[in-house]
């Protein structure tokens, strides 16, 4: 059989003796290909690298939420296996008086909370960060409802949908963990803190390199300009909670043997992250040595309880 002669077989009758419905589907085809490629073109020309930036605390925020429900979950088999062994020596009923008043338990239990957390300056501290994380969730609330269409009149984007839904998400996960650091109980509130310092800082960096860098160039100008004063209270939120509180907010004292902790633990053991790295905490016996002659050693911070001769040994 001569395969150059016969036409089906030769190259060039190849797209002339196609049928018309495979060359339908071909150019259909070749059509949608086409399509495809420039819709992925626009979806990543429509958010840029500086809209991104916003997006990063939402993939935080998320990936937190996974950490911090396995976190929970080996939270809860601690505690149950805690409640579960049986107790060394039960309290005599006759130890306890037989009617407390209620406001004294009351009293004394929001006491053991306050003296659990480290103290009422700690206490107030979170109290700051959670009122500055509600004022930023509604703040975002309001900035999604004035951006998605509600008083404009161009229909928004769909990047600008997802950017301000995931900002607002975010800005309510952090203000639940914020509520938590202050009602939960110390191991549990100090985990809460961590996720809520990660998301906050990230948030406040984002910001920082959207409105706060083009100040100090002369070519840059803030990207959230048109937010007006709502941006500006926004940033000195987000510095009060991402940045002034974690850095002056005094530290839970942890001893070094739980079942023997010190009644008055050194200051460095407690002292804000700023000053442990300033050497704050010695400013009041540098002040004390200024005005005597000499130090005696009750005038000296007290020791910490891991330099204590027998926890070295």
């Amino acid at each position: 059989m001569d395969t150059g002669r016969d036409p089906f077989f030769s190259h060039s009758s190849w797209s002339v003796n196609l049928p018309g419905t495979a060359q339908y589907v071909f150019a259909q085809a070749h059509k949608a290909g086409n399509q495809s490629v420039s819709v992925l073109s626009a979806a990543r020309d429509e958010i840029d690298f500086a809209d991104s930036t916003l997006l990063y605390p939402v993939g935080v925020a998320a990936l937190s939420v996974l950490v911090l429900l396995v976190q929970l979950a080996f939270h809860l088999r601690t505690q149950r296996n805690a409640y579960t062994k049986p107790a060394e020596s039960e309290p005599s009923p006759l130890a306890e008086p037989l009617h407390a008043p209620e406001e004294s338990e009351n009293a004394s239990a929001l006491a053991k909370h306050v003296k659990e957390h480290g103290g009422a300056v700690i206490i107030a501290f979170n109290l700051v960060r959670s009122g500055s994380t509600l004022a930023l969730l509604g703040m975002s609330m309001y900035s999604a409802t004035k951006a998605l269409g509600h008083t404009a009149t161009l229909e928004p984007q769909n990047s600008q949908i997802v950017i301000h839904v995931g900002t607002c998400i975010t800005y309510l996960y952090a203000s639940a963990l914020s509520i938590a650091s202050v009602l939960s109980g110390p191991i549990l509130s100090t985990t809460v803190v961590r996720h809520l310092n990660c998301i906050l800082v990230l948030e406040w960096a984002a910001y920082a390199y959207r409105d706060l860098w083009p100040l100090a160039t002369f070519t840059l100008e803030p990207i959230d300009l048109d937010e007006g004063a709502l941006l500006w209270t926004r940033l000195a939120l987000l510095t009060l909670s991402a940045v002034f509180v974690p850095l002056l907010i005094p530290r839970l004292y942890i001893p070094f043997d739980p079942e023997n902790p010190w009644p008055d633990p050194h200051p460095e053991q407690t002292s804000s992250i700023l000053s442990l790295w300033l050497y704050i905490w010695l400013d009041p016996t540098i002040r004390l040595a200024s005005r005597v002659e000499h130090l005696t050693i009750d005038m000296l911070p007290p020791l910490a309880d891991y330099d204590e001769a027998h926890n070295l040994m």
